[in-house]
């Protein structure tokens, strides 16, 4: 496997705009507390600042966390592009995945108490059917064919790189919040949030290290690797071949 070099700009980039929201929350918060009218006025402009930089360390965490776990699959898939093939766990894991949305709906509210949660409930059927079609046409593209690995990466994997990670920044961003912000929910509703979050990041450290073990196991890195070798040598062997620039006027043909 490769570096985990891909990952490095957009957690930084994430790191940078975090650290910059952490310090204009702080910043407004005390401009709060002041008694100046003067530096109040300037609360919606720094609010908007605030707000943006949130969501852009928001985006990159996302994409951080994305790239983290799917990166070596998306590589072999990219330089394979193996015809698209579903098999019948596919489908069991695509009904496994459907439950999802409606656990957290019904978690929200009742369909007594809300009729048109049924509009939700299609909303996230939809997004996980295309969700699952995508991982569906990756996983064959890259050539990864053992039932049992297609199985716990629809099942297990895709749930965590992509709802976990929402949860994960929503979490971070509200806990952070509750220690930066006055007024907001308490410090123990805060080290749940905490908790919450490492239980997430370990399971995106198990989740990405099952995708390498996947994409090793189908032999789609030694194959990936294999057409660098014969490429690069391919090139060597061309650039060889051809006569150095000048040479045929060197010739002496006396």
């Amino acid at each position: 496997m490769r570096g985990m070099s891909h990952v490095s700009k957009p957690l930084k980039i994430a790191i940078g705009f975090s650290i910059a929201a952490v310090l204009l929350a702080v910043l407004a918060s005390v401009i709060s507390a002041s008694k100046s009218s003067f530096l109040k006025g300037y609360l919606p402009i720094l609010g908007a600042i605030l707000f943006f930089a949130g969501l852009i360390a928001a985006i990159a965490l996302l994409v951080t966390i994305g790239l983290y776990i799917l990166a070596p699959l998306d590589r072999a898939a990219r330089h394979l592009r193996r015809p698209t093939q579903f098999t019948m766990v596919d489908f069991l894991s695509l009904m496994f995945l459907f439950q999802l949305p409606m656990a957290a709906l019904r978690g929200w509210a009742s369909l007594r108490e809300e009729p048109a949660i049924w509009i939700f409930y299609a909303f996230g059927w939809l997004a996980t059917a295309a969700m699952w079609a995508s991982s569906v046409r990756t996983l064959s593209r890259a050539g990864i064919e053992n039932t049992w690995h297609r199985g716990v990466f629809l099942a297990f994997v895709l749930p965590a790189a992509y709802f976990g990670s929402i949860v994960f920044t929503a979490s971070l961003f509200v806990a952070v919040v509750a220690l930066f912000v006055e007024g907001a929910p308490s410090k123990a509703g805060a080290a749940a949030l905490f908790a919450l979050d490492s239980g997430l990041l370990l399971a995106f450290f198990l989740s990405a290290k099952f995708v390498r073990k996947m994409v090793a196991a189908s032999g789609a890195e030694a194959e990936i690797d294999s057409k660098y070798d014969e490429t690069g040598s391919r090139e060597s062997s061309e650039s060889l071949a051809e006569p150095m620039p000048g040479a045929e006027a060197n010739v002496d043909h006396s």
